[in-house]
């Protein structure tokens, strides 16, 4: 949340795109709870580690987007 709020520090206009990139953005980091969970609680099988993997690659993915857009 801190890194979020100072990413918007320097941003002096908020448009639609910008908007989607943030709410798909927080979407991700809404899922973290829970794919941390499924992995951690069933290591073993590699369906929980890749949903876990795809979470934090979308996760970067819309950073990334986000700041290449700002």
């Amino acid at each position: 949340w801190v890194s979020h709020h100072r990413f918007f520090h320097f941003v002096h206009r908020v448009d639609a795109k910008l908007s989607w990139l943030t709410i798909y953005y927080l979407a991700c980091v809404s899922l973290m709870p829970f794919s941390s969970a499924l992995a951690g609680e069933h290591a073993g099988l590699l369906s929980s580690q890749i949903f876990y993997s795809v979470n934090m690659m979308l996760l970067g993915g819309v950073a990334l987007l986000k700041s290449h857009y700002v």
